[in-house]
């Protein structure tokens, strides 16, 4: 499987792989739940949440005030 080039401009930034991945996910879909982004990534929601939040730090992911809580990239 050949690598995103997104994925790997982003890990060229400092972001980690999973970091990247969930990105550009998330920036594909446009808006979505953490679940959402769990269940494509393989990942499960608890880690998903870590990743979002730690994106967020960055400034790179938004949240909505809404439950559940929706990302946008």
């Amino acid at each position: 499987m050949t690598e995103d080039p997104l994925v790997a401009d982003l890990r060229s930034f400092g972001l980690d792989d999973i970091e990247a991945q969930t990105y550009v996910r998330l920036d594909r879909l446009g808006k979505a739940k953490a679940s959402s982004l769990s269940s494509g990534l393989k990942t499960n929601r608890t880690t998903t949440y870590g990743i979002l939040e730690r994106l967020k730090l960055i400034g790179i992911v938004e949240s909505s005030m809404t439950r559940p809580v929706s990302f946008i990239a």
